[in-house]
Order: structure tokens, then C-alpha cells, then sequence
């Protein structure tokens, strides 16, 4: 297979070959990729660089290992076709980027990796969702502004990156009006986003009392409200 670099504008790649000693067993690889030194790359919040895992490619997206090319390659040339057999499939896990020339050993390589808990919070700095354990899940809570109306708080669960938008809605929602009966919501879109906590506006048909206490809630189990602040 191939470990390829390529600029967003794939006008600069880098092809290194791995080879595979044994199927349906893990290995670990590393490969060092030297800067290149006569390209354009984006430094700002555009895509800068992509990683390819090849395990095929045609010659005409096939190039010299080892050399940065100016050509739009995937691969270095004669890489074999993996895929040549029916049900084959390829499994990659841990890949990390780091600086320098040193690499890891595996048995170092957890290390530099971290905890699943320690990831999901970073993570949702950029994007979170919540909702999709069941109907009944509630989101947050707030004031009926009319008949057909209301504002729902949603804190997040980690100070995001910047004030997110919206994700798309997914599923059905409702609000509780004074009876205790749900009203199924027709619209929702967010009014005033904070890294800490965002502020939704939610419209039904009719039904809530200007002025009473409301709650958003999942109608079914596919509903989810999602929020991002990526880059």
C-alpha cells in the first residue's frame, strides 16, 4: 500500500510504500514524510493537507516513491491492487501526525494518544449533539412567548470553541404547554448562540400560554439538536 501527502490543490504529493507482511493480524507502521519546500500550502483555517491510505491505483495516479511530485498521485508506482479479491477489507486505527523525525515504537504509540473521555470533551468543543437515546429525551427548558412560541435554554455540556450554529434537525419535537400535553413543533432556529449556552427559538401551530414555563423535548427517538463551532 501507499501512505500518501498531498496539498489541498493536489498540484504537490508525496507517495511512501508500506508493506503489508500479514493479513488479518494488526501492525504497526510509521512513515516520515520530509517538508516540502516547493509548493503552496494554506496555513489559515482552509485545508491544507490530505493523508491517503492506497491500496490501489491506476497508473495514471501513480507516481516515483519517496520524492515530492507536482503530479496529482495517490500512490507510488506499483502498488498492488488489494482489492483484486472479493471481500477483502482493510481496518486503520491510531493514526497521529506528529512533528520531527523521531517516531513512536508501538509500544509507546498509546502514550501520545488521548483517553476516550478526555477526547469527547474536546471534541465537543467544535460540535456536539445531544438527543438520540429515546423519545422523552429532554433538551431544555424556557418561556411560552405566545400562543405559538417560545425561547428554550440549552447549555452545553463543554464551553465551545466560538458562538455555533444550528445542525440540521433531525426527528420529531415538542414542547410541553400548561396542560401537560406535548404540541409538536413546526420550526426551530437559534437566536442567540454563546460558547456556553444557546438560546433557541421554537414555533408550534398553537396551543402554549404566553408567559408559562416550557420544555423542548424529542418526539421520537431519532431527534437530536446539534450544535457547531468548527473551524
Amino acid at each position: 500500500m501507499s501512505v500518501c501527502m498531498k496539498g489541498a490543490a493536489s498540484t504537490r504529493s508525496y507517495a511512501v510504500p508500506v508493506t503489508i507482511n500479514a493479513g488479518s493480524t494488526w501492525e504497526y507502521k510509521t512513515v516520515t514524510i520530509p517538508g516540502d519546500t516547493a509548493g503552496t500550502w494554506a496555513t489559515d483555517n482552509a485545508s491544507g493537507a490530505r493523508i491517503c491510505f492506497t491500496f490501489a491505483a491506476g497508473t495514471g495516479r501513480t507516481g516515483t516513491a519517496n520524492v515530492w511530485s507536482s503530479a496529482d498521485i495517490y500512490a507510488h508506482t506499483g502498488v498492488s491492487n488489494f482489492y483484486a479479491t472479493n471481500n477483502y477489507v482493510v481496518y486503520v486505527t491510531g493514526v497521529v501526525v506528529l512533528p520531527g523525525v523521531e517516531s513512536p515504537t508501538a509500544a509507546r504509540s498509546p502514550l501520545i494518544m488521548r483517553p476516550y473521555d478526555q477526547e469527547l470533551l474536546t471534541c465537543r468543543r467544535y460540535y456536539v449533539s445531544y438527543g438520540g437515546n429515546g423519545a422523552y429525551d429532554f433538551f431544555g427548558s424556557g418561556q411560552c412567548t405566545s400562543a405559538a412560541g417560545a425561547g428554550i435554554l440549552i447549555p452545553h455540556s463543554v464551553p465551545m470553541r466560538a458562538s455555533p450554529t444550528l445542525g440540521p434537525l433531525v426527528g420529531l419535537y415538542g414542547l410541553w404547554n400548561s396542560a401537560s400535553s406535548g404540541v409538536a413543533v413546526t420550526a426551530i432556529t437559534i437566536s442567540f448562540p454563546t460558547p456556553s449556552v444557546s438560546l433557541l427559538n421554537v414555533n408550534v401551530a398553537s396551543g402554549l400560554v404566553a408567559g408559562n414555563a416550557t420544555m423542548l423535548y424529542a418526539a421520537d427517538t431519532n431527534a437530536r439538536i446539534r450544535f457547531d463551532a468548527r473551524l
